[in-house]
């Protein structure tokens, strides 16, 4: 007869025997996940867009300024880290100007992101878990978009996963006495680094630290809260000073109105900020996570950190916390948005938390003896569950969208290709005013004839437009997309000026619209045939600064 010892034995032997298993499986279902979200960043990145209006202001700066240069102030009003910017220059000077080299680390981020916080989740919550937030985060479409452009947000999304990852690291090893200087040191260069290239690193880190503070204070543990100094705080000396240089450089007027659910009111009172934070919730989890239902987020997210904390997680947990808390302390001041690509670097965090939620509901099912009492807890599940689904199905679609059909801000970069394959001896080239960043970058590139700018001014001067077509037989008028103030029809109004010395023998726009509209494109006016006898006829506009066209000869 076998002894209840022996039937313990042979269970735990199975339990182990089935392990291995376990593993493997695992490994295949979160590989072929990543596969697949690794897959879709690739697809857009390799898309090869040319760049739009930010990431040409960007390209700019790490082309003309210097290395030093590039930790002060940028040209066209841009924030980017320094790091981040110094690193790129880098590249730029290495292997050269092509578009896809320069937006290759931001694809290794947003892969980064993605295997960071499978690791992270694996290591806090558990596998299976770490599998879900696999196939979360692969549903998040701002990774998708960000992994192919020329901005920082898929680098700020994995510097705040690492330093989430090293400060839990650093709380578990340093609470049970096996934290080493040597992996103190790993841990600190870590977060260094991270803080150099992100500014919201700064957030994270000084959330992180936060929290190992107040935990090491709980249980009284003095020579943690060192451990937590030493390693945290060069981190973030970097972090705060790149703030301070950040603070004393102008901001651009009208930035806060991209984040209306990111800030409070300027100038708001503690009522005020209060009464903000449902809004700032609302719009965090519209923007950047794409999902819907945010209140069952909420409550998922608040679930998991519990579910942390009542598996010995609490360290992991606090850390969260922090994060997100100073996220919303650093919006209520108005120093950093809590919205939109800004706020990438939270879809991670919040991603862990949501299934950690779960996670613990199937853990306390099976502790649960009551028949009553597994029925409602399987019920909650499977209604978190249903929930969750319908939350994330905005991001699903969001995520399909971008892959299959990357979006294509602004084809200018297609619009001077055409013109340098098209362009001849004889002729000269005008670009819009306002997209001088596209004739600086790609003129210089592709060696067009640029002869100026064209566009509004104060105090009209037609004579300029002479000037700069000189002894020319052919000017083209080449713009990118109308994202300017500047009036719908002042396009034409560049042509009837330009129809006065020649007529237009050809016009092209690419995308929506037509030769006088927004979209991008290009219209050739050959000077030898005299005056257009059907010129544009615009209506006027009030102001007559936008009824004449004058060109600006220094266009780079």
């Amino acid at each position: 007869m076998q002894t209840e010892a022996g039937v313990r034995s042979e269970s735990v032997g199975v339990r182990a025997a089935r392990r291995p298993h376990a593993d493997r499986l695992w490994w295949v279902l979160t590989g072929l996940v990543l596969a697949i979200g690794v897959a879709g960043q690739a697809r857009v990145w390799a898309s090869d867009r040319g760049f739009w209006n930010d990431e040409l202001y960007i390209a700019l700066n790490i082309r003309d300024k210097s290395f030093a240069a590039l930790a002060g102030g940028l040209r066209y009003a841009q924030v980017a880290p320094p790091g981040w910017l110094m690193g790129e220059q880098l590249i730029y000077e290495m292997l050269g100007s092509d578009e896809r080299v320069l937006k290759f680390p931001q694809l290794l981020a947003a892969i980064a992101t993605l295997v960071l916080t499978v690791l992270i989740c694996r290591r806090v919550v558990g596998r299976w878990a770490a599998l879900a937030a696999a196939g979360l985060m692969v549903l998040a479409p701002e990774l998708y978009y960000y992994a192919g452009e020329l901005k920082q947000y898929s680098l700020e999304a994995a510097a705040a996963l690492v330093i989430i990852g090293a400060a839990g690291i650093l709380g578990e090893l340093s609470s049970q006495g096996r934290l080493t200087r040597r992996r103190a040191i790993w841990l600190s260069v870590a977060v260094l680094l991270s803080c150099a290239a992100s500014y919201s690193a700064l957030v994270v880190a000084a959330g992180s630290l936060a929290a190992l503070l107040a935990i090491a204070a709980i249980n009284k543990a003095r020579r943690q809260a060192w451990w937590a100094l030493g390693v945290m705080l060069p981190g973030l000396v970097v972090s705060g000073g790149l703030a301070a240089l950040r603070m004393q450089i102008t901001f651009l007027s009208n930035q806060d109105s991209f984040f209306p659910n990111g800030l409070p009111p300027e100038g708001a009172g503690p009522g005020e900020i209060i009464a903000w934070l449902p809004g700032m919730w609302r719009g965090l989890v519209a923007d950047p996570l794409h999902w819907g239902l945010p209140w069952l987020v909420l409550v998922l997210c608040l679930a998991g950190l519990a579910a942390m904390v009542t598996r010995g997680k609490a360290v992991w947990a606090a850390i969260l916390v922090g994060v997100l808390g100073a996220a919303i302390g650093a919006a209520a001041v108005g120093g950093m948005p809590i919205e939109d690509r800004v706020a990438l670097y939270l879809v991670g965090p919040i991603v862990i938390m949501v299934v950690a939620a779960f996670d613990g509901g199937v853990r306390a099912l099976g502790r649960i003896r009551s028949r009553l009492g597994a029925v409602a807890v399987a019920l909650a599940l499977v209604a978190g569950l249903g929930g969750v689904l319908m939350s994330v199905r905005p991001a699903a679609v969001e995520a399909y969208d971008e892959v299959t059909e990357p979006l294509y801000r602004d084809n200018a970069r297609e619009v001077m290709r055409e013109v340098k394959d098209l362009v001849r001896p004889g002729d000269v080239i005008l670009v819009y005013d306002f997209t001088q960043p596209l004739a600086s970058w790609y003129g210089t590139e592709y060696q067009l004839p640029i002869v100026g700018l064209i566009g509004p001014v104060t105090g009209c001067d037609p004579a300029t437009v002479d000037v700069a077509l000189g002894n020319a037989d052919r000017v083209w008028y080449v713009r990118g997309a109308r994202l300017s103030y500047h009036p719908a029809n002042y396009h034409a109004h560049v042509l009837a000026e330009l129809t006065k010395r020649g007529t237009i023998v050809e016009s092209k726009v690419y995308g929506e619209g037509d030769v006088f509209g927004s979209a991008p494109g290009w219209a050739i006016i050959d000077l030898t045939r005299g005056a257009d006898p059907n010129p544009p006829k615009p209506e006027p506009n009030a102001d007559p600064a936008y009824n004449c066209a004058t060109v600006t000869p220094d266009w780079l």
